[in-house]
């Protein structure tokens, strides 16, 4: 779930319906993304971890933990190349802590 401080969960929903256009679709391929991501913490010593799902030219980056996600507004990542090339960019420098892993 996606919440807000300001509003609490009225105001979250709100929001979570404004970014994304909930057809059966949509709810398939979300539910579809939430296991790749519970599979990654299973099975894996992560804290969280990333993911990028693309449609057609448009995509988002995701980040998730146990507590839910995190994600940007849709990008045309064809268009708008330097944001993937950013990411991964910055990904390839972080340390393993950094990059979700648990260390502990």
């Amino acid at each position: 779930m996606v919440s807000s401080q300001e509003g609490g969960e009225e105001r979250s929903n709100q929001d979570l319906a404004r970014h994304i256009q909930w057809s059966k679709a949509a709810y398939e391929f979300s539910g579809q993304l939430i296991s790749y991501a519970s599979a990654i913490h299973r099975f894996q010593f992560r804290v969280f971890s990333f993911s990028i799902p693309l449609f057609g030219k448009t995509g988002r980056l995701l980040r998730w933990d146990r507590c839910g996600i995190i994600f940007t507004k849709s990008f045309n990542w064809y268009e708008q190349q330097d944001t993937l090339f950013d990411f991964f960019w910055r990904l390839n420098y972080l340390s393993d802590v950094d990059r979700g892993y648990y260390c502990g």
